[in-house]
């Protein structure tokens, strides 16, 4: 039995043995060439990655630095100065280190950092794609030469044809930048520097019109703001957004623009909120706006006796307007509206020929006012004043006051052109009125100088416009000296000088009207005139129609003289007074004047013999004749 076994397991054995060399012949191994074929392949590819990284952090900084260098010389033809360079081959990103253009202590632009980050994918699609552009520390240093030319024009590198490659950038950013603007062009030289400047930018697509959402910030070193948030294309280019300025100081306008302005701006903050919409393509040009707020404060000027003999200050001034304009065959007409523009606490005072006289104005406003240039039209709702206080002075020339306040410009002589035709503009203002008002009239043409104090005034007027043939609705409600009121309510016609008006005037004191008096020698100690009625005026001014009709005034109405009281001055003597002068049924004209009734209260005469054996009465039937300075003032 153990023999039988052990030459089983031998026979076993042998065919096991038999089998697997029947396998080896028919199939040989190939196990010993597989690993070399991928070692080789596997070296080859990191040899390839190794090279590519040497490439990018070694090599890429260098020629960056290179072809950088060699564009700046060669289209700017200035020197380049370039810290340190920094290329990932992994991240696929560049940052960039200490630019300045040119390499000098001041540079026109400089960047503290810069970083780049590409899409490699974006070769094998429509427009290349920068998946981080970021600009840390940017400085500008923008002059205006003594010659006018802007010194950033020489950073413009001069055009070689072709299109540029689309681009795509996910995100663009401006951090801390700077910008230093000089006028050098300018005696005073000024300068002023903008800092620190933000600016972010998403999604923009300089070949389609998608994305491009973007916001801009900038702060100057006085407190200044600048806010811009919005959306920008390129293809088309159009861009939509709000804007937001803060804080400007009116003595940063004048440092610029200060010679190019006709009055010098001293003091003031400016503050504007807006937006807007432009857009540019094949159509033409189109651009609208609409600022809901200006708003002014403590704004202050002078008018260097150029414009106007005046300094000024303005408490408070705000604004709402919008407009639009279009370019194209078929744009539509370019429109504008003024909301409102509204003043508060105005003071207007007095240099050079008006020195020590003031203007004061409570409030003014404009509402609604809107320009149709299609309609070739001008029209404004409302225009409104209160709290108006001005001097009015008549002097001995009869120059009236007012025109003093004006500078007047030496006429020159201007060439004769041809008048242009086109359409006739017309304009058209709803509204006026004008309210608590006071004016302190002075006549200083006459001796003694007479003195009215008129106020309140109230005055109202519409339906006034450029057509001077529409008649225009007035009314006017005066306080003259404390006591006396004055009412006139109507219509006149400009073009005519057509009037019907409606009058009345009650307890006007007459002593300051001595002055007018034909005989100097006489006093009015008191009086009061009162009168009602209407006054009409027809026909046209001399040349108006070729008949050369003149306009015809007519008043009828009642009048009343009360409580008179005439003195003579050389014997301080009382000439005659009487309580009361009533006129009824007055119709007055030109020509002559009919009165119906007249009817005299409580008259008093007196006649004296003077010291010269004249009769104190003999002024009355004397010529006018000057006043002698030795005639002495009656007392009051």
């Amino acid at each position: 039995m153990g023999r039988r076994v052990a030459g089983s397991a031998a026979l076993k054995r042998g065919s096991m043995t038999q089998s697997l060399a029947q396998g080896t012949a028919i199939k040989p191994p190939a196990h010993r060439l597989l690993p070399s074929r991928w070692m080789i392949w596997s070296a080859g590819v990191a040899l390839l990655f190794a090279a590519y990284l040497l490439a990018g952090f070694y090599l890429a900084p260098r020629l960056i630095r290179s072809q950088a260098n060699d564009w700046v010389k060669t289209n700017l033809n200035k020197s380049l100065a370039i810290g340190e360079i920094k290329v990932n081959p992994l991240s696929f990103k560049v940052d960039v280190s200490d630019i300045a253009i040119p390499a000098a202590t001041n540079p026109m632009v400089a960047v503290g950092h810069l970083r780049i980050g590409f899409s490699p994918l974006s070769l094998f699609q429509d427009a290349w794609r920068l998946t981080e552009l970021g600009i840390e520390r940017p400085f500008v240093q923008a002059t205006i030469r003594p010659d006018g030319s802007l010194n950033l024009l020489e950073l413009v590198p001069p055009s070689h044809g072709g299109e540029s490659p689309a681009l795509r950038i996910d995100l663009f950013s401006v951090r801390e930048g700077r910008i230093a603007y000089a006028d050098n062009s300018r005696p005073s030289g000024p300068q002023e520097t903008l800092t620190p400047i933000t600016f972010t930018l998403r999604d923009f697509h300089t070949k389609k019109n998608e994305g491009g959402e973007f916001t801009l910030d900038g702060k100057s070193e006085r407190g200044e703001g600048f806010a811009w948030r919005g959306i920008l294309s390129m293809a088309p280019i159009a861009s939509q957004g709000h804007f937001t300025l803060t804080n400007l100081g009116a003595d940063t306008i004048a440092r610029f623009l200060g010679d190019r302005l006709p009055v010098a701006l001293t003091a003031g903050r400016i503050g504007v909120d807006g937006s807007y919409g432009f857009g540019y393509g094949p159509q033409g040009l189109r651009l609208s706006m609409s600022i809901p707020r200006l708003a002014l404060n403590g704004l202050a000027f002078d008018g260097k006796d150029k414009l106007l003999h005046a300094s000024a200050q303005i408490g408070e001034a705000a604004a709402s307007l919008n407009f639009s304009f279009a370019t194209g065959a078929h744009a539509p007409a370019p429109a504008a509206t003024l909301s409102r523009l509204a003043f508060r606490d105005v003071t207007f005072s007095g240099t050079g020929p008006v020195k020590g006289e003031t203007i004061r104005l409570s409030g003014a406003t404009l509402e609604s006012a809107k320009l149709d240039y299609a309609a070739h039209r001008l029209d404004i709702g409302a225009v409104s004043a209160s709290g108006l206080d001005a001097p009015l002075m008549r002097e001995k020339n009869n120059v009236i006051s007012l025109s003093r306040w004006l500078v007047v410009q030496p006429a020159t002589a201007q060439p004769k052109t041809v008048p242009a035709s086109g359409p006739v503009w017309t304009a058209q203002l709803a509204t006026m009125t004008l309210t608590d008002a006071a004016v302190h009239f002075e006549d200083r043409s006459v001796t003694p100088v007479a003195r009215y104090e008129l106020a309140p005034i109230a005055f109202t007027a519409s339906g006034i416009g450029t057509d001077l043939t529409r008649p225009v609705t007035v009314s006017l409600t005066m306080g003259i000296d404390k006591k006396g009121q004055f009412k006139a309510d109507g219509m006149v016609t400009p073009s005519t000088h057509e009037t019907d008006l409606k009058l009345s005037l009650t307890g006007m004191p007459l002593k300051p009207a001595t002055a007018y008096l034909p005989m100097p020698a006489l006093e009015l100690r008191s009086g009061e005139l009162s009168f009602s009625g209407t006054l009409t005026m027809s026909g046209a001014m001399p040349g108006a129609t070729p008949g050369g009709e003149k306009f015809l005034p007519r008043f009828k109405g009642d009048a009343a003289i009360d409580q008179l009281s005439l003195y003579e001055r050389t014997s301080n003597s009382e000439l005659f007074a009487w309580r009361g002068l009533k006129l009824a049924g007055i119709d007055y004209r030109p020509d002559h004047v009919d009165i119906a009734r007249a009817r005299l209260v409580r008259p008093v005469g007196g006649v004296a013999i003077l010291a010269d054996r004249s009769f104190n009465f003999t002024p009355l039937m004397a010529p006018k004749v000057a006043v002698s300075a030795n005639i002495p003032a009656s007392p009051g």
